[in-house]
């Protein structure tokens, strides 16, 4: 690969393998020794800060776990309780322990810091609460886990809960004996603590971390069982997030196993999108393993190491600019004198033999000095040489140019020659070759012919055919006329009877409505005749009964009336719409007529116009076969003038041949002296590329 570089970059190639690659290779071992060390240090202080907080939780959890079981066994609470469990409510003695119950307890909550203590009976029952009195007292927990396991004489912890009073919190049950130490559990006792007082013993002292560092608690599954001390998860993040990093992914399988020496440092983001130092371990918070997770921040763990880092960068780019300035200036020095040789080579290397070299570099007494005065007595030796190539080409060009034109004229001559002659064969063979394609198209032209004769003929066929058929078309429209006339005539015939049916019905229609009013008039008498047989009383009740019937008769008469006249009706309407329709088809049966008298006077036109073709077509026939004969005449003579005009051809085609013979001669000659030229003209070419 280096061959392909010029001698200046091979000098810089150098100094950077041997002085940049060392001192960039001992800067890189250096930062990654440093980069180990802190990064090892780190992972020990994060290890004991760990190891720290697991004890305090161990602490924190063993303590509470002491201070139920004291408390439990005082008189305070068991005796206290025992009378809360036997007494009524409002009897004197239930007072008397409650307030003194109220007392001791309250004094607990405030000097242990607990946010809540209650009392409850062997069912569950709550007898007694520090906070929540009213609303707490006489709950019943007896499904509660930690009720049935501290009944049964065992003190447990509960897992994270969130409370009624929206907050999060576990509690440390204790089984509360009947005389404080006997086997039989009469209640328990309860220690409710926030959530808050957890993340407190977790977050304690990471000060000492750096600004950066950060400590939490998460599950088993991920889900954060206290605050962050950073970033959106420093409010409510316990029981409502997942922790979505590679922290949860190293703690999952340790904290379902309840391996409580787990301990792993690792470097992955966190849930800020930040890169940190992590260190993970598992410890027992109450009775449920727990993760514990410890990081800091890598921009503020390597900030030293960084700064470090920046300084030896700085360092390798100002020893980088000082060593290229010396290697660039010693380069320089060295290859100035073969940059100038390797000008003056590249010139005579395009023919150019006029440069000379620098005094200076003649003058050198090293190896370039040397190479520089070599090869400029080589520049005047083939200078020499050239000059002496160049006048004896001249020379040579000169008499092949002579040659070349006395070839050219005897060329020329005889070119003309063999033209004229090449023009009579020419000129034979063209007539040769008309009276060929002559007596071809005539030959053609007879066959048309015979075909034109042959067409006429069957045209004539075809119109007489025609012609027929025109005429029966003729007398099938006259018929057509006809029956359009008889349809006219029925249709009329149709049109007068449905007028009569009109008039007759309405006709009917005042018969009708003279019923109607007859009804009418009958129903008006029955009903003053029943308002008679009314006033008359007993003796009009038979009358009244006639009187009725006679008007129900009326009512029927006249919806029977009223029931014809609407048939009438109809039958009218129906009558005025055919009336209407025949007279519409009247009018199209009219125009009919007159369309179909138009078409036959057009087929008397086409017959008459046949006739006229089919007289037309037989002359045309008659022509067409004298034609047919008079063509036959005219190929006989153009056949004798074709052999006539190929026998003269044949004779101008030898005396050319010879005439070609003559001139191929000749351009042998002329391309020998044209070959002798161009070897002349390129001697010289290549003479003139040089430049002396």
């Amino acid at each position: 690969m280096l061959k392909n570089f010029s001698f200046n970059k091979k000098l810089f190639f150098m100094f950077v393998v041997t002085g940049l690659l060392p001192l960039l290779a001992v800067g890189i071992a250096a930062y990654i020794i440093a980069k180990g060390n802190i990064t090892d240090e780190v992972v020990s202080e994060s290890e004991l800060y760990l190891e720290l907080t697991k004890e305090r939780l161990a602490d924190y959890f063993s303590e509470k776990r002491s201070e139920g079981i004291s408390i439990a066994k005082s008189k305070d609470v068991y005796g206290n309780l025992h009378i809360l469990m036997n007494e009524e409510a409002g009897s004197l003695e239930y007072r008397q322990s409650y307030n003194s119950l109220d007392q001791f307890l309250q004094l607990i909550h405030e000097q242990y810091e607990y946010d809540q203590v209650f009392l409850t009976d062997d069912q569950g029952i709550v007898k007694y609460s520090t906070t929540n009195q009213s609303d707490f007292e006489g709950s019943n927990l007896e499904f509660r886990d930690y009720f049935i396991d501290a009944i049964n004489g065992k003190q447990v912890w509960s897992s994270l809960f969130e409370t009624t009073q929206d907050f999060n919190a576990v509690v440390l049950s204790t089984p509360v004996y009947e005389d404080g130490f006997s086997n039989r559990a009469i209640g328990t006792l309860v220690f409710l603590v926030q959530e808050q007082r957890i993340t407190d013993v977790v977050h304690a002292g990471t000060d000492f971390l750096g600004a950066t560092g950060d400590a939490y608690l998460v599950n088993g599954e991920g889900v954060f069982f206290s605050n962050t001390q950073r970033g959106d998860y420093q409010q409510g993040a316990a029981l409502n997030e997942i922790l979505e990093t590679e922290a949860a992914n190293y703690l999952q399988q340790p904290i379902s196993n309840g391996d409580l020496s787990f301990l792993h440092a690792a470097q992955y983001n966190n849930y800020l999108g930040n890169e940190v130092l992590g260190s993970l371990g598992v410890f027992q918070m109450g009775d449920e393993p727990m993760g514990i997770v410890i990081e800091v921040e890598t921009s503020e763990v390597f900030a030293g190491l960084y700064t470090l880092r920046n300084y030896l960068l700085i360092s390798i780019v100002i020893a980088t600019i000082i060593g290229f300035v010396i290697a660039f200036t010693f380069a320089r020095n060295m290859t100035k004198p073969m940059h100038e040789t390797v000008h003056v080579l590249q010139r005579m290397a395009q023919g150019d033999f006029s440069n000379e070299f620098s005094k200076d570099s003649l003058n050198r007494n090293d190896e370039t000095g040397k190479m520089s005065v070599a090869i400029s007595e080589m520049q005047h030796s083939v200078k020499q040489i050239i000059g002496t190539v160049l006048t004896s080409s001249n020379q040579v060009a000169s008499s092949s140019q002579q040659l070349l034109a006395s070839a050219g004229e005897t060329k020329q001559a005889s070119q003309e020659v063999s033209n004229s002659i090449q023009e009579v064969a020419e000129g034979a063979e063209l007539q040769v070759k008309n009276t060929q394609e002559t007596s071809q198209v005539m030959e053609e032209m007879a066959v048309a012919i015979q075909k034109v004769a042959e067409t006429a003929s069957y045209i004539t066929d075809s119109s007489r055919e025609m012609s027929t058929k025109a005429g029966i078309g003729g007398k099938s429209v006259t018929g057509a006329v006809t029956q359009m006339e008889r349809i006219q005539e029925e249709t009329e015939e149709t049109t007068a009877i449905i007028e009569t049916l009109k008039h007759d019905s309405s006709e009917i229609g005042k018969f009708i409505h003279l019923i109607t009013d007859i009804s009418e008039q009958t129903n008006l008498l029955a009903l003053n005749a029943a308002i008679e047989a009314a006033r008359a009383g007993e003796a009009g009740k038979g009358f009244a009964v006639v009187a009725d019937e006679i008007r129900k008769l009326a009512d029927q008469t006249r919806n029977s009336a009223t029931t014809v006249y609407d048939l009438v009706v109809n039958i009218q309407d129906n009558t005025t719409k055919a009336v209407t329709s025949i007279n519409e088809g009247k009018d199209e049966v009219n125009k009919g007529i007159v369309v179909i008298g138009e078409v036959g006077k057009m087929f008397e036109e086409i017959f008459a116009s046949v006739n006229n073709v089919a007289g037309q077509i037989e002359d045309l026939s008659a022509v067409a076969e004298e034609m047919s004969a008079s063509s036959e005449e005219v190929t006989a003579s153009v056949a004798e003038m074709a052999g006539t005009s190929k026998n003269a051809s044949s004779s101008a085609e030898e005396v050319a041949a010879s005439s070609q013979q003559q001139l191929a001669a000749i351009e042998e000659v002329a391309h020998a002296s044209n070959e002798l030229r161009k070897m002349a003209d390129e001697l010289q070419e290549a003479c003139d590329r040089f430049k002396i």
